[in-house]
C-alpha cells in the first residue's frame, strides 16, 4: 500500500519547506497521540538514508519497548520500499533489531533509548529523530550529546516530536524548548498539532446527540471543531478512569493526550497558583485578538541599542502614573533573561522589555523607559546582581526608585532602603499582590508568554512556589507592589473658602438626559 499522507501531515512536509529555506531543519513538533507523525518523520529518514551518500542518523525513543515499536516503522519502509530505490547489497551490510547500515551508500542508523545519559553522544550524524521527547529521563545531556554530533550544515535534521508530559520533572526540558521555540528565541521552530486536524478523530453521532454548555462553548472558541469532533472527544473522555485515587480529572489528562491547543497540553506537576480556566481563556483570547504593537521610533541612546527587546502596547498618557517592575538577570545568552513590566497605576500593562543585557545597561534602559512614561516609579529586584543596576540607575541621577525600610535590631529607627529584596517571606508577598490582582481583575495582562509563565506557576507541597526563570512574572510582581508607592497629590480643605454643594435629584438629571446635556469628565 502507498503510504498516503494525511492532511496535517501533509502540512507538515509543507511547514518544513517553508520554515527552513535554508535546509537545515530543526523541527519540534507538539502532538496528540497516534496522528501519525513518527511514521512520517520515519519515513523522510528512510527515503533520504536510501538515496543519498554517508546519510548517517540516530532515532531515539524514551523506552526499549518504544524504541523496538519505532524502529519496526523504520524496518516497515525498508522491506516494502520499491526495487529501484533499493541500493546494491554488499557484504558488510547491516540490518539486525537496533541498527541498519548499507555500505553501498556509507548510509544509516543505530536506535538507542533515553535510559542511557550517554545516548547519541558517539559518532558524527546528518540526522536524528528523538521521539516522545518529553518522557526522556535524561533529555538534557542526551539533547546536548546527539545536537553536538550533527553539523548545523544544510541537509542536517533533527526531529523532536512528542506528547507533552507537563512543564516540570521529566516533561520540564520538552516543555522549556517548545516556549522558546514559540517565542523565536531558538533554531528549532515550532509545530502544533490540535487533535481535531487529525481526520480520524470524528465520528458521526446519531440523532439523539445534544451538545452540552461545554461543548457548546469549544464551538465557539474554536470554529473548526465538528459535532462528529464532539461526539468522538466525549466517547475518548469515557474511556479515562476518574476517581479519588486520580490527581487529574479524566478532561485534564485527556487534554494532555489530545490537547485542542499548546497551553491545554502541558499539566501542572504540582498545585496551580493562578486558575488554569481563567488563563487558558486569556490566553486563547489573546492568540485570537493580538494585542497591536505600536512602532515608536526610539531614540534614546541606550534604549536603542536595545529597541528589539521593547514592546510597546500604549503610549504615555500625560495624565496618568506609571510603575516598571524590573526582574534583573546577568545578561548572559546562555542565561536567565532582564524582563520589565510597565504598567499604569489603574493595572494596565502599556509596554514590555525582555532580552539579554547586561544589568549595568539594563539600569539606563530602565531609567529611559521611566522618563518616557512621565518618570514612572522602577521597583528593581536587589538580590546579588540588582546592586549593578540599582548602581546605573543611581548613577543617572534618577531619583524615583521603590523604597523599602529597614528596622534596625531594637525596634527604634527605620533606615530607607532603594529596591525590593526578595526573601522567602516578602517572594509571597508580592506573589499574593500579583494573585489578587489577576482574580479580582484589577490588573490587564497583553504579554502571552507572561500568561504562559502564570499557568507553569505550581505551589509545591510545602506551600514553596519557584520562581527561578519566571522573569515575566518577578517583574510584574515588582510593579504590582510598585503600587502602593505611586502617590496622589492631597487636596487641601481650605475653610476660609465656601463650598456650595448641590445634590443631584432624579428629575434633575432627567432633565439633563432631556436636553443632551454632556457631563464631563470629573461631574461625577
Amino acid at each position: 500500500m502507498p503510504f498516503k499522507l494525511r492532511r496535517v501531515q501533509e502540512k507538515y512536509v509543507d511547514h518544513l519547506k517553508e520554515a527552513f529555506p535554508d535546509n537545515i531543519i530543526r523541527s519540534i513538533v507538539l502532538k496528540p497521540r497516534q496522528s501519525g507523525f513518527s511514521t512520517l518523520v520515519a519515513g523522510i529518514n528512510m527515503h533520504k538514508t536510501w538515496t543519498r551518500f554517508d546519510e548517517k542518523g540516530i532515532m531515539l525513543a524514551d523506552k526499549l519497548a518504544r524504541t523496538k515499536e519505532v524502529f519496526s516503522i523504520y524496518d516497515t519502509f525498508r522491506k516494502n520500499m520499491p526495487v529501484e530505490f533499493k541500493p546494491r547489497q554488499h557484504t558488510k551490510d547491516i540490518v539486525n533489531s537496533e541498527e541498519m547500515y548499507f555500505e553501498t551508500l556509507r548510509s544509516g542508523f543505530k536506535s538507542e533509548t533515553s535510559n542511557d545519559p550517554n545516548a547519541g553522544r558517539s559518532g558524527s550524524r546528518r540526522w536524528a529523530h528523538l521521539t516522545e521527547f518529553a518522557f526522556y529521563a535524561n533529555a538534557d545531556s542526551i539533547d546536548e550529546g546527539v545536537q553536538n554530533s550533527i553539523p548545523i550544515a544544510s541537509g542536517t535534521r533533527i526531529f523532536k516530536e512528542s506528547t507533552a508530559y507537563g512543564m516540570d520533572g521529566v516533561g520540564r526540558s520538552f516543555y522549556q524548548q517548545w516556549e522558546a521555540a514559540c517565542r523565536g528565541e531558538s533554531i528549532y521552530k515550532p509545530f502544533f498539532v490540535s487533535w481535531i486536524d487529525v481526520e480520524d478523530y470524528s465520528i458521526n453521532p446519531t440523532s439523539k446527540f445534544i451538545l452540552t454548555s461545554h461543548e457548546k462553548e469549544l464551538m465557539k472558541m474554536h470554529k473548526d471543531i465538528t459535532i462528529g469532533n464532539l461526539n468522538w472527544r466525549r466517547l475518548k473522555l469515557s474511556e479515562y478512569a476518574s476517581g479519588s485515587e486520580q490527581i487529574y480529572s479524566p478532561e485534564d489528562r485527556m487534554k494532555q493526550d489530545f490537547p485542542l491547543t499548546p497551553e491545554e497540553a502541558f499539566l501542572s506537576s504540582g498545585r496551580p497558583v493562578f486558575d488554569q480556566d481563567k488563563l487558558l481563556k486569556h490566553i486563547h483570547d489573546i492568540g485570537i485578538n493580538k494585542p497591536t504593537i505600536i512602532k515608536i521610533n526610539v531614540v534614546k541612546p541606550h534604549l536603542s541599542m536595545f529597541k528589539e527587546m521593547l514592546s510597546v502596547f500604549k503610549t504615555p498618557d500625560k495624565s496618568d502614573k506609571y510603575i516598571v517592575g524590573a526582574d534583573i538577570a546577568e545578561g548572559l545568552s546562555s542565561g536567565d533573561f532582564s524582563s520589565a513590566f510597565v504598567m499604569s497605576k489603574y493595572g494596565k500593562q502599556v509596554a514590555l522589555f525582555h532580552g539579554h543585557i547586561d544589568p549595568d545597561l539594563f539600569g539606563r534602559v530602565l531609567v529611559e523607559i521611566a522618563t518616557i512614561y512621565n518618570e514612572a516609579l522602577i521597583v528593581p529586584e536587589m538580590n546579588s546582581i540588582g546592586f549593578a543596576t540599582l548602581s546605573s540607575i543611581k548613577n543617572a541621577g534618577y531619583t524615583k526608585v521603590y523604597h523599602r525600610d529597614i528596622v534596625d535590631e531594637i525596634g527604634l529607627n527605620e533606615t530607607p532602603k532603594l529596591g525590593w529584596r526578595t526573601t522567602s517571606s516578602s517572594k509571597q508577598t508580592m506573589l499574593s499582590k500579583l494573585i489578587a490582582m489577576y482574580r479580582d481583575g484589577e490588573i490587564e495582562i497583553l504579554d502571552i508568554n507572561l500568561l504562559k509563565e502564570m499557568k507553569s506557576l505550581t505551589r509545591e507541597s510545602n506551600g514553596n512556589v519557584e520562581l527561578n526563570s519566571k522573569d515575566r512574572v518577578v517583574a510584574a510582581c515588582l510593579a504590582c507592589m510598585g503600587l502602593t508607592q505611586v502617590y496622589e497629590p492631597a487636596t487641601v480643605y481650605n475653610p476660609s473658602v465656601k463650598s456650595k454643594i448641590t445634590f443631584e435629584t432624579k428629575d434633575l438629571y432627567k432633565d439633563k438626559k432631556h436636553k443632551n446635556i454632556i457631563w464631563k469628565q470629573g461631574d461625577l
